[in-house]
């Protein structure tokens, strides 16, 4: 009976195999580490705290080759990146990974273990992109929109209790699926971007955010039609509340956010006044000008009653 189940887990980790794999065409083997798992000395890589495979959790991989890659992965039940068309954003200051430090010179992360200095001064376009192939570094890519890091969390996460989670079945990326971002600046945020393999949401330039159209007028506690409950720590919470974030969350926790930030985030609202764009279309009065010789009597000349 042991063996007929072992048979059956075996069968069904080799079907999640093959799907896995068959979700691109193609793979980055160049690429020393599996996708999610990250490289400790430019030899071995290490496996997120979520990877429940077969294998050991720290390999020595930097003498695979393709068809090494390709066998661990089917045996360890990990996959290497896909292969995606990518531009690489080469007016960025830094690569991946990399600090900048101001004035073009950029730090490589302690990790970093590849042939090159690992404090440089980046300067063209050309120059940075044969330091990425000379260097063994990566560029970011070019992104399709304008990332609105004004959000308080990635596209897909949630702001739970303050921390921006994601969903740990749907999250693949190399950084733990949580991060507090309340205190993170823009340049945090893209940072945090490029290293994590997230992405913020499109700006939407057309439509303003609510703080910039809804002025609060109260100090109601908690948004429109949440309750506030609890009597030693007090909770304001959404019985109706279908947005984004959780449907509870600690006064305290409303307060370090803002309610500004949590409207925007969480969609919700509190009593406030709209602001109006000034508008007022100020015309100036028609006048009728005349021009032409001055006569004695200080009238212009031929110029109607």
């Amino acid at each position: 009976m042991l063996n007929l189940r072992a048979n059956l887990l075996e069968q069904l980790h080799t079907v999640l195999s093959v799907l896995l794999y068959a979700q691109c065409q193609f793979h980055d083997f160049n690429k020393l580490c599996p996708k999610g798992w990250v490289g400790l000395d430019g030899t071995h890589c290490q496996a997120p705290l979520s990877y429940g495979g077969p294998c050991d959790t720290i390999s020595r991989m930097v003498d695979f080759v393709d068809d090494d890659k390709r066998a661990f992965g089917k045996r360890c039940k990990v996959e290497w990146p896909c292969e995606t068309p990518c531009t690489r954003d080469y007016a960025a200051p830094c690569p991946l990974g990399w600090l900048n430090m101001g004035n073009g010179v950029c730090d490589a992360p302690m990790v970093y273990s590849g042939p090159c200095l690992t404090h440089a001064q980046m300067w063209d376009s050309d120059f940075k992109k044969d330091f990425g192939i000379r260097c063994n570094v990566e560029w970011p890519c070019t992104r399709t929109c304008k990332e609105d890091l004004k959000q308080a969390c990635p596209k897909d996460w949630m702001l739970v209790d303050g921390l921006c989670e994601a969903d740990p079945s749907a999250y693949t990326g190399p950084c733990v699926p949580f991060a507090n971002m309340a205190d993170f600046s823009h340049q945090d945020k893209q940072t945090f971007a490029d290293l994590c393999e997230v992405t913020f949401p499109c700006e939407d330039l057309a439509a303003p955010s609510t703080s910039e159209k809804c002025k609060l007028l109260s100090d109601q506690t908690c948004p429109n039609g949440w309750a506030q409950i609890g009597t030693l720590v007090s909770h304001c919470y959404g019985p109706q509340y279908q947005g984004t974030c959780k449907p509870v969350i600690s006064v305290s926790d409303l307060a370090a956010i803002g309610k500004q930030k949590f409207m925007d985030a969480c969609n919700v609202e509190w009593p406030c006044e709209q602001v109006e764009a000034a508008t007022h279309d100020i015309s100036a009065p028609n006048l009728l000008v005349h021009s032409g010789p001055v006569m004695e009597n200080g009238r212009i000349y031929n110029a109607a009653e």
